[in-house]
């Protein structure tokens, strides 16, 4: 038995992170990820997913969707709660079971997660993630990152259970809310638990990015600023994607529209809008559109792109090198390395500058703020020493990033075009 456990720690032990991974709306592409990745994931993820309604958009809306919308996608994107027939071990609560989320369970989630992994019967589990629900606004983000930071201290890599198979803990936003009281609490506990795990390196599946940004990368959030980072009531976004479309009144719903239903309607032979139709994401739950009780789950799409992202992170968590730049620390600083721009913002040209303390193989690459790749710029051995590397964008303006990974350690800084 010892040897079996050994085995499996062998096997599971790759799949956990030492760098910060951040899946958010730059990671809804599908055709970005290596099948060889969905392949290991279903082959080596056990995954347990705690949710109630909000939290099912995920895999009861979105990837359901992906996984019923053909042939070769039932088969390509298949999950189940036991992993049968080669499919994703994604397990969440049974019928007999409560509906858990963090906000509902808040005193006891911690309890539920412990009294989970120290059965005998989840010892292969290697992912845990829970989501929120309507209620997040009333909970506290600190007192939430720090349970987490408990949790891996005991059943993460090297924790005080001595777990056989470490767990990796996926830390989660919440959806917005429909009145600017809720909005302005969600929108800081949300940006908390954001820096929380750039910080401290921890992975992130931003559900509250995701429903934020259209597929062209247009922005409706509640945020200001090159990054969003000053709370405004002037969208107030709710968790059905409407949002004000005009000054702020007293609700969300006066004079308001809806982004998914927009994007959907002007993109009517999109894959994603086609994914998004009620016989394929057949539920999207508080997707009624612009009003409680309109046509059912007629905004969809957001539960699609969630669908997506969780795509992207169970791939991510399976090894794959996910490109996003999201992922990383946008803090200038990487080790042994110093990283920044000049001019910033500017027109065509700009100059990236980093100093190497030691010899290093190094990657700098542009990428556009949908996560796109622009240009490689460096990829080769470089000696100790001040490099400064001409950089022309000749794409249009907007919000650019660039990576700079050395020795297998990335970092990103953000760039504007004007």
């Amino acid at each position: 038995m010892k040897t079996y456990f050994l085995f499996l720690f062998l096997i599971f032990s790759q799949f956990i992170f030492s760098q910060g991974i951040v899946i958010d709306h730059r990671n809804t592409d599908l055709s970005q990820i290596p099948d060889v990745y969905l392949t290991k994931a279903k082959a080596n993820l056990k995954i347990r997913y705690f949710r109630r309604s909000h939290g099912s958009q995920v895999d009861i809306g979105g990837m359901a969707a992906i996984r019923r919308f053909s042939l070769a996608n039932s088969t390509k994107y298949d999950f189940n709660k036991t992993g049968s027939g080669g499919a994703l071990f994604l397990s969440t609560q049974t019928s007999a079971e409560p509906w858990n989320s963090l906000d509902i369970e808040n005193a006891t989630w911690v309890a539920i997660t412990r009294s989970y992994l120290d059965n005998a019967a989840n010892a292969q589990i290697n992912v845990i993630m829970w989501a929120w629900s309507s209620d997040f606004y009333k909970c506290s983000a600190q007192q939430y990152v720090d349970d987490m930071e408990m949790l891996i201290g005991e059943y993460g890599p090297g924790g005080s259970k001595n777990r056989a198979v470490p767990v990796t803990f996926v830390f989660q936003t919440a959806c917005g809310q429909r009145t600017a009281e809720r909005n302005v609490l969600v929108f800081a506990k949300n940006d908390s638990i954001r820096q929380h795990c750039i910080d401290y390196n921890r992975i992130l599946f931003d559900f509250n990015d995701i429903e934020c940004y259209d597929p062209n990368g247009n922005y409706f959030g509640d945020g200001t600023g090159t990054n969003n980072e000053t709370y405004t009531n002037i969208r107030r976004l709710n968790d059905d994607m409407a949002y004000t479309s005009s000054s702020p009144g007293g609700s969300v719903y006066p004079e308001c529209r809806n982004w998914a239903i927009d994007w959907m309607t002007a993109n009517s032979n999109s894959e994603l809008t086609k994914l998004s139709a009620d016989n394929i994401c057949q539920s999207c739950e508080h997707s009624q559109g612009v009003f409680e009780g309109e046509t059912k789950d007629n905004a969809r799409l957001h539960c699609v792109l969630k669908g997506c992202a969780a795509w992207s992170l169970w791939a991510t968590l399976a090894g794959w090198n996910n490109p996003n730049p999201t992922g990383v620390q946008e803090n200038g600083k990487v080790e042994n390395t110093e990283l920044k721009n000049y001019p910033n913002p500017f027109t065509n040209n700009t100059l990236i500058e980093y100093s190497l303390k030691e010899n290093a193989k190094v990657k700098l690459e542009i990428w556009n703020s949908n996560g796109q790749l622009i240009k490689v710029l460096v990829d080769k051995n470089q000696s100790i020493g001040n490099y400064q590397i001409p950089a022309e964008i000749a794409a249009n303006k907007g919000i650019y990033y660039y990576t700079l990974e050395v020795n297998g350690i990335r970092t990103a800084k953000k760039m504007i075009k004007l």
